[in-house]
């Protein structure tokens, strides 16, 4: 089972401990109390059982601190320390109260059926789970216990045992599908989120990432913003047809790649524009040009770029500095090309 749906049902398991573990501490000392005779073996069991539970209770607050860790089988632990636990209070009141056996469906019925539904346990843990509290029971049964009991209470709670391993299964086998699924399609929709982000040519983000660029600069992850074009780009196509063209555009996005910091970002804005944003300093505009400017792409063709720059924090809206950005970018165009302004 993957790591985030595995803790997923870890938290739901505690949760759940939690409120029944509360419940019943609250029922037991009720019972305790009002219910049974003072000093009565029936009263003990019913304070120890209220103290458990309570225990129970507090131990689902600081086992929220093992969530996330990588160590599952830890997990493991502290869900069937919870269960056999509560496997083991009916078992205390077949051992210490007279005529409790004629009370052993009910009680048990209740207390297995109720795990096999309310929790998530893997096949492993239900299996080991039943199987243990059935043997145990057994065991108290016929052993170590004194007065008569029936054949057909062990048969009974063999049977009922067998019954809700098998649901407990079958409810951790639809919530792993389910989860699965629910995995899946939060893959598939994050597979279309980047499909609509990515440009196909250049392996770039488009212009849909525009909010999280600006979102870099407000919180100061990126310092600046880089416009930058292809000069003359038109008579590169004319001259070697647009797959040629196109193949310096990959070409060109993989040299921004190389260049830019893992912090960085670099979209093809539209045509053969593209923009950045980059923790570096102005500075790193005229690195890129001269690279760009130097470079042999497809064919030996050389290129050059023009550069608009600005500084992130200097404006309040995307809208500001991009319009900075596009000016900038056309002092560099019309400035002889080849160049940075900013």
């Amino acid at each position: 089972m993957p790591e985030e749906v595995r803790r997923n049902r870890f938290n739901r398991n505690r949760i759940a401990a939690r409120f029944i573990a509360a419940f019943f501490s609250l029922e037991q000392f009720f019972y305790g109390l009002m219910l049974s005779e003072q000093g009565s073996a029936i009263q003990k069991v019913y304070y120890i059982t209220s103290a458990v539970s309570f225990l129970i209770f507090l131990s689902t607050f600081l086992s929220r601190f093992f969530r996330k860790t990588k160590r599952l089988f830890i997990l493991d632990g502290i869900e069937l320390f919870g269960i056999f636990t509560a496997f083991s209070l009916p078992i205390v009141r077949l051992f210490f109260i007279e005529n409790v056996l004629a009370h052993v469906p009910t009680i048990y019925t209740a207390v297995i059926y109720a795990v096999a539904v309310i929790f998530l346990l893997d096949y492993w843990q239900s299996i080991l789970s039943y199987a243990l509290l059935m043997c145990i029971a057994a065991l108290v049964i016929t052993r170590f216990r004194t007065g008569p009991y029936e054949p057909i209470v062990i048969a009974d709670l063999t049977i009922n045992g067998i019954l809700a391993c098998t649901v407990s299964c079958s409810n951790y086998y639809f919530y792993k599908r389910q989860g699965l699924f629910a995995m899946e399609i939060e893959k598939r929709n994050d597979q279309l989120k980047k499909m609509t982000e990515i440009d196909q040519l250049t392996g770039l983000f488009n212009r849909r990432k525009i909010d999280e660029l600006f979102e870099s600069c407000r919180i100061g992850n990126c310092k600046t913003s880089i416009l930058f074009d292809i000069d003359d780009f038109k008579q590169i196509n004319d001259t070697y047809g647009h797959l040629t063209g196109d193949e310096i555009l990959i070409e060109l996005a993989n040299l921004v790649k190389n260049n830019i910091e893992e912090k960085g970002m670099c979209i093809r804005w539209g045509g053969e524009e593209f923009l950045i944003v980059t923790a570096k300093e102005k500075q790193f505009a005229e690195v890129l040009q001269r690279r760009i400017s130097s470079h042999p792409f497809t064919q030996g063709i050389k290129i050059t770029a023009s550069f608009g720059v600005a500084h992130c924090s200097d404006y309040e809206s995307i809208t500001d500095l991009l319009r900075t950005l596009d000016k900038n970018l056309y002092i560099a165009k019309e400035s002889g090309k080849n160049c940075v302004i900013g």
